[in-house]
């Protein structure tokens, strides 16, 4: 029924309320961005706690060579669940 271990779910359980944020609080940017019509036309950007960050210098986030590798074994494992085109 659980994936956690026990103990994972028994620390999550006395201190998630101090490091975890509550499902509305986890939701708030998403939907802030999906909804807001200020950012109707924005795309490609990252966003935390409702607010526009921005990357600079090396980073995961902006390696291509990452994203295509990430994008082809995407393909790859989910190749038999794509419907025919």
């Amino acid at each position: 029924m659980y994936s956690a271990p026990a103990l994972a779910r028994t620390a999550f359980e006395l201190f998630g309320g101090v490091i975890a944020k509550t499902p509305q609080q986890g939701a708030a940017t998403q939907l802030y961005v999906a909804t807001h019509p200020a950012l109707a036309g924005v795309s490609g950007a990252y966003f935390q706690d409702c607010n526009p960050v921005t990357i600079s210098g090396p980073h995961h986030m902006t390696d291509s060579a990452m994203a295509t590798r990430l994008w082809q074994q995407a393909e790859m494992m989910t190749r038999d669940y794509l419907l025919p085109g």
